[in-house]
């Protein structure tokens, strides 16, 4: 990740297709980007509590609701928590959903999507905050889950991922590593229509990893909300991707060792996965892999930290060779 500006920043999801033939489906308002996210399932409007809560949809037009995803161990996963906000122009100052209604939504065994416990009030911030039950968590459960904004039948997207010890993961950077320059994510923050760059063949790289049954994890400096655009992005690239880890606020240098470094503490220590490759564009990515003894062979670097400190770098920042030579040579995982 990059030093950047310290402000509030957006998060907005993907549109998924799938319908419920009991409800009546509602059209979304207006947006200014195309990654504002729908249901995946249809949903009836049933209005909001508060005059304020009408005005924040009449002028709000970006999704910026902090929908963080839920990943451990099978039977330990955290609540499902997040904000309920939107946005105007940018990604920078959002309006909250304060005291309104929200519903948890997962896929029942028929794949039916269905309601799970009683719907709650989002706080006077706009935050939330839902158990998962046991059968939400199961062994090597890699799902979504939704969380409905009554008012307006909009939805906020979460991961969960319930992985047992053993499990062989994938972890990688995203600013400067996947996408090709730090200043790709400075953009989008901005011009929320913008699409970052890629360098090449990073996308596909992660794709290849999960067509090999690996877990692949994102460990961003990126802040908390703005996981959805993350999430719009990766799914558009074609990667069928695992948690999408982010800081609470931007960090760097020494602040981006200790929070990534800590991170990637709980997954090895705690959860006991173990790391197969790790991707990093500075020097604060490499540390932070060597803290927990990721192999410096299997320490995959681009931009600022291409090949630094015995690392492997890739040339050019160019993941193709890398793709051919490496990663579809490498067997498919044992996962537990």
């Amino acid at each position: 990740m990059h030093p950047f500006l310290k402000f509030s920043l957006a998060a907005s999801a993907v549109a998924l297709v799938a319908c419920r033939g009991d409800e009546t489906a509602v059209a979304q308002p207006g947006l200014q980007n195309a990654t504002a996210i729908q249901c995946p399932f249809s949903t009836v409007t049933k209005g909001f509590a508060s005059e304020d809560s009408a005005n924040v949809l009449e002028t709000g037009r970006l999704f910026m609701n902090e929908s963080q995803d839920s990943y451990g161990l099978p039977g330990a996963l955290a609540p499902l928590r997040g904000k309920m906000q939107r946005g105007t122009s940018n990604y920078i100052v959002g309006k909250v959903f304060a005291g309104e209604k929200v519903s948890l939504w997962v896929q029942n065994t028929t794949g039916t999507w269905e309601q799970s416990g009683a719907s709650i009030s989002t706080d006077a911030s706009g935050n939330y905050t839902f158990p998962l039950a046991a059968a939400q968590q199961v062994q090597n459960t890699s799902t979504h889950a939704y969380v409905l904004l009554e008012g307006d039948g909009s939805c906020a997207e979460h991961g969960v991922y319930a992985w047992p010890r053993g499990t062989q993961i994938v972890v990688t950077d995203i600013d400067g590593t996947m996408t090709k320059a730090n200043a790709e994510f400075e953009t989008q923050v901005t011009k929320p229509s913008y699409v970052p760059l890629e360098h090449h063949g990073a996308a596909a790289t992660m794709t290849a990893w999960t067509s090999k049954k690996y877990r692949v994890v994102f460990l961003s400096a990126r802040p908390d909300n703005f996981r959805d655009p993350t999430r719009v992005w990766l799914r558009d690239k074609g990667v069928n991707f695992g948690p999408i880890v982010t800081a609470t606020s931007f960090v760097t240098g020494a602040a981006a060792i200790d929070y990534k470094t800590k991170a990637l503490q709980k997954m090895v220590t705690d959860y006991g996965w173990k790391i197969v490759a790790a991707y990093g564009n500075e020097p604060s990515d490499v540390q932070a892999y060597a803290n927990v003894n990721v192999p410096k062979a299997q320490t995959f670097t681009v931009e600022n930290a291409n090949g630094i400190e015995g690392t492997t770098g890739l040339p050019g920042d160019d993941y193709g060779p890398h793709l051919t030579n490496y990663v579809s040579k490498q067997p498919d995982a044992q996962q537990p």
